[in-house]
């Protein structure tokens, strides 16, 4: 009874905690959602409705069926087809979930929900379901291999030896080893204290992938820590810009262009920017590392590092700066000045007696 309720213990938590449940773990928690009074909020991506109202950035997720609204779309569908090369999409075309927006921001009415979309159906398919079998097995499973048969010998031996002197000792010693050393508290040891550990990390907001990787952490010897938004705390960072003022209009461009970005700085400029007017952006594109480039109103934007946008000579600076230069003109740049989270040097005192700390940060250029 209790090894089978270590079982159910063991199957809920790992349930509960496991990345590869099933479709889900694969789309974004939250959406950027369209108001009928033309604001955007967050929010989480189930309870998204039919008629609801989208937006989707540059590399983001299509997260439910609907119509594509915006005047044209590149998606790129390898997530469920493989195929590399993007789709183009017109405004009143169908698109589906499971699609990433490569390019400009768009914008998508809701056609079904994220449980009764075409990618959800198609993932619950039988035919692509399979099993997964652990590549490490655990220590309770290599000391139980050994365990039940030394058991056995163990208790043969002794009513053997206890037969020919005494039989109801025999019995009595024969029935004694094998409910003392039942291998009971063994097979729970390892669903209650796994399970627990997950339950309590998950509290602490540290989620594994599953509780394999809890015996695989006694091995880490290199923590890596992302910067923006993990070491530094975004509601903390003030900014400032230093350059040619902007014009009003100029400032609405750039808002534009954000507003179709998904990194962390361009979400943290955008907020910080005033409220302006939609603009239509006719060509977007966002490299990895190096910056942004759109054209609005028949104008070129260009946001990132100080060589993307053209700058040749720069002074090394130790705070986050985002250039800007607008048809290849120089204006300025805004600075990020970086809080990092309270407690964060005895973190790193602690962490590093025995580990290797290293820190990824490609936001620091010029």
């Amino acid at each position: 009874f209790f090894m089978l309720l270590g079982k159910l213990f063991q199957q809920k938590t790992y349930s509960f905690l496991s990345f590869e449940r099933d479709y889900k773990s694969y789309f974004p928690i939250a959406v950027t959602k369209i108001n009928r009074d033309g604001r955007e909020e967050a929010t989480q991506v189930y309870e998204v409705e039919k008629g609801d109202r989208l937006l989707i950035r540059n590399q983001e997720l299509i997260p439910v069926d609907g119509i594509l609204i915006s005047e044209n779309a590149y998606i790129d569908y390898s997530f469920v087809t493989g195929e590399e090369v993007p789709i183009v999409k017109k405004s009143g075309d169908k698109i589906f979930a499971g699609g990433k927006q490569i390019g400009k921001v768009i914008e998508m009415e809701v056609l079904h929900s994220v449980s009764q979309s075409y990618l959800t159906q198609l993932w619950s398919n039988e035919v692509f379901q399979k099993k997964t079998n652990l590549k490490y097995k655990t220590i309770t499973d290599t000391v139980s291999r050994y365990f039940t048969p030394a058991l056995l010998l163990l208790a043969f031996v002794s009513f053997g030896y206890w037969i020919f002197i005494d039989t109801n000792t025999a019995f009595n010693v024969f029935t004694a080893i094998l409910i003392v050393a039942c291998p009971c508290a063994l097979a729970l040891t390892a669903p209650f204290t796994l399970g627990n550990v997950l339950r309590i990390m998950g509290n602490k907001k540290l989620y594994l992938k599953n509780a394999t990787v809890i015996e695989q952490m006694a091995k880490v010897n290199t923590i890596v820590f992302d910067k923006t938004g993990t070491i530094t705390s975004n509601k903390k960072s003030a900014i400032a810009y230093d350059g040619t003022p902007l014009l009003e209009k100029e400032i609405g461009k750039i808002k534009n262009v954000l507003r179709a970005s998904n990194h962390p700085l361009s979400r943290r400029l955008y907020d910080f920017l005033p409220v302006m007017d939609l603009l239509e952006i006719r060509e977007f594109e966002e490299i990895t590392g190096k910056g942004i480039r759109a054209i609005v109103a028949n104008r070129e934007i260009r946001l990132g590092s100080a060589t993307f946008v053209g700058l040749t000579k720069t002074e090394k600076s130790k705070q986050t700066n985002v250039h800007v230069s607008i048809d290849s003109v120089y204006k300025g740049k805004f600075t990020f000045d970086n809080q990092y989270r309270e407690g964060l040097e005895k973190l790193f005192a602690r962490l590093s007696r025995k580990y290797s700390l290293t820190v990824l940060s490609g936001d620091n250029e010029g």
